[in-house]
């Protein structure tokens, strides 16, 4: 009787001992993953970041020179600025139809709003596409904007908010006056900062 009453309590014991291991097991299976695999999504509240910016014309060779300066478009120093040539009337002296800037983001990403910096000029008129290339090709217009200050938001449309996109695209087919003329001529662009959020 002792023997077996000692083998009930041995199997009793086992079971226990084995129900423990089951339950510390499976809940870890079936957990939740965390750490790096659960940040592969990114939030949606994140702010997207600008990374370069290239030039936008209609010929490529056209204002090639300016290139060097283009990181003081997104450089976070309003004191730096990216210059285009100097014309003398707002049709950038009848040389192009157009001249932009396109701005890649990190990571593609929704934008809301595009905020542009600009020093010393008023007026002109500009228009704002996504992409997923730094070209007008394909690009979806997103929203337009005119220099009524240093600084101009301008609120970007649906496309933009409901889809992530590569590139933002500022483009000009009209100058603003400057205050102060580059080389002379009184039409042109300062562009200090360009910011989307």
């Amino acid at each position: 009787i002792a023997l077996i009453a000692a083998i009930v309590l041995g199997f009793r014991g086992l079971g226990a001992l084995t129900g423990q291991f089951g339950q510390g097991g499976a809940p870890q299976e079936n957990a939740a993953p965390s750490g790096p695999a659960a940040s592969n999504t990114p939030s949606p509240a994140a702010t997207p970041q600008v990374g370069t910016v290239t030039r936008v014309t209609q010929d490529p060779n056209f204002m090639t020179d300016t290139d060097a300066t283009l990181g003081q478009a997104t450089d976070g120093n309003p004191g730096t600025s990216w210059l285009s040539y100097g014309f003398s009337n707002s049709q950038f002296g009848n040389l192009v139809q157009y001249v932009g800037l396109a701005a890649q983001l990190q990571d593609p990403a929704l934008v809301r709003e595009l905020t542009i910096q600009q020093d010393g000029g008023t007026g002109g008129q500009f228009t704002v596409y996504v992409s997923d290339s730094p070209s007008l090709d394909g690009a979806q217009q997103v929203g337009t904007g005119s220099f009524t200050g240093p600084q101009v938001s301008v609120p970007l449309s649906e496309a933009a908010q409901n889809d992530p996109h590569r590139y933002v695209l500022v483009v000009w087919n009209e100058l603003p006056r400057l205050n102060n003329p580059i080389g002379g001529y009184p039409y042109g662009l300062r562009i200090s900062e360009l910011s989307v959020r």
